[in-house]
């Protein structure tokens, strides 16, 4: 009669916990989000002779008014969460859960910059391709090139809580110029295609691993109201760049003036060595280069081809 006794004690006990435990499951499940928390994480120099070479700075990413970021979950389509208010110049934002419609019981993903047409979360479009920059040592453009995601998270005690990195890499480039002149575009090339400009970004899996779509030798930018206006001055052109491993590949730049001529140097680091194809993800790297004029490469890019010189690049 104990037997008995113990066994339907131990039975009832078992239901009793299995049942508390579906109730706690079910409620976390149920929960909504209350809080959504984001901070972008900074860039970091790639060598410690950056950090000397800088005045101010430069490392931070802000949030502008409008800037909007995506959240995915693991299940269903994305929200957008636009920055406003006083989130607005600071690296971090805080949106309450409000009707957002996100729930616990799922993992989620957040990414900038938002896309609406974006469908499937394991592959979002990146392209470094047309770059523009808009006056001499000028940032602005940067933020249309420079995709961040986070890891995917769950809800804990309400609060969704992101940290969103760095998908590719910025390089600051100082050139020295040796005329007066107008300036029109930048290639920073190498002498195969080691750039991944077309890729798709995964934020389902840790990490934000890339899939290739196109490669090329070169990351160009155009410029807008660039100029020099006597010999041996600077011209600043700030650039992004996909996460590229071809560290034995040298980088050249050409810089082609508003009448076509074009001006060639090796890219070297800030203590003059060569700087090579090598980027790594979530980095700043400050870089520099004296271009020459060189014959047979005016009015127009064919002019690449037709030189006698080897500039160790297809640029077209």
């Amino acid at each position: 009669m104990k037997k008995i006794l113990r066994v339907g004690f131990s039975f009832f006990l078992f239901l009793f916990v299995s049942c508390d435990s579906n109730e706690t499951l079910l409620e976390s499940q149920e929960t909504n989000v209350e809080h959504v928390s984001v901070v972008l994480e900074d860039l970091k120099y790639e060598d410690a002779s950056s950090r000397l070479a800088l005045s101010e700075n430069m490392t931070e990413y802000l949030w502008q008014d409008k800037d909007t970021l995506g959240i995915f979950p693991n299940v269903g389509g994305q929200v957008e969460f636009p920055i406003t208010g006083e989130d607005v110049g600071k690296k971090f934002a805080n949106f309450t859960g409000g009707g957002w419609a996100l729930r616990g019981g799922y993992f989620y993903s957040a990414y900038y910059p938002y896309n609406f047409y974006n469908r499937n979360s394991r592959v979002i479009p990146i392209s470094y391709l047309g770059q523009v920059q808009k006056g001499n040592d000028n940032r602005n453009h940067l933020r249309q090139y420079m995709y961040f995601a986070s890891a995917p998270v769950q809800v804990a005690n309400g609060v969704l809580a992101f940290n969103l990195q760095h998908a590719g890499v910025v390089q600051r480039l100082t050139l020295t110029m040796p005329v007066a002149k107008n300036w029109s575009s930048v290639s920073v090339y190498s002498d195969t295609e080691v750039f991944p400009v077309k890729s798709t970004l995964n934020l389902q899996e840790t990490g934000g691993p890339q899939t290739a779509i196109s490669y090329s030798d070169r990351i160009s930018i155009e410029l807008n109201d660039v100029k020099t206006t006597q010999a041996n001055q600077n011209i600043v052109v700030w650039l992004v760049f996909p996460v590229t491993t071809a560290s034995t590949h040298p980088l050249k730049v050409m810089v082609r003036d508003s009448e076509g001529y074009a001006y060639v140097a090796n890219v070297t680091k800030n203590d003059g060595t060569q700087a090579l194809a090598s980027f790594n993800k979530g980095t700043i790297q400050l870089r520099k280069a004296s271009p020459t004029l060189q014959s047979g490469m005016n009015s127009g890019i064919s002019g690449w081809e037709d030189s006698d010189e080897d500039y160790g690049g297809t640029l077209k």
